[in-house]
């Protein structure tokens, strides 16, 4: 089908015309990239154990949460994705990555503890590049761990 489209128009006018759609359909889901931020090095150390090296957005900072007596930390990354890192155990150091959790946000992610039946989770909440809230959850108990899933996102209900 592109073939037939390009016979009939110059090469510039069938990229003229992808951009255009492109862009269209980028703005019908609701798609933008943010303004231009700072990047941060991540803090070396969080209470005290010291954190894997990356990079952030400095404007957006990062998040520390208590869950299950481990610290863990949660941040957005230079390429808008969000990242999260946590100690191995108990007054024990942090894993030696970041591990991504998908989805682009353009806040500071909020991280707490909270309770779904008799559960207690460890909720993730950032303000996506659409504008709306997305959240996840995640419970040690289950394996895997995050829900909906690792990268995926469900928008919030608040």
């Amino acid at each position: 089908m592109i073939a037939r489209f390009k016979a009939g128009f110059g090469r510039s006018t069938v990229a003229k015309a992808l951009v255009a759609a492109l862009v269209g359909t980028a703005a019908v889901f609701g798609i933008s990239t943010p303004a231009q931020a700072s990047n941060c090095p991540t803090p070396q150390t969080v209470g005290g154990w010291a954190l894997p090296k990356g990079a952030y957005i400095c404007q957006l900072g990062y998040s520390t949460v208590m869950y299950d007596g481990r610290i863990h930390v949660f941040l957005v990354g230079t390429d808008w994705t969000i990242y999260h890192t946590w100690q191995t155990a108990r007054s024990a150091p942090f894993v030696n990555h970041w591990t991504s959790l998908g989805g682009k946000g353009i806040s500071e992610v909020k991280a707490y503890e909270s309770t779904y039946l008799s559960r207690k989770i460890l909720e993730v909440n950032v303000q996506g590049t659409d504008g709306n809230w997305w959240c996840k959850d995640y419970n040690y108990r289950v394996v895997g761990g995050w829900w909906p899933s690792q990268t995926g996102w469900r928008r919030c209900n608040f």
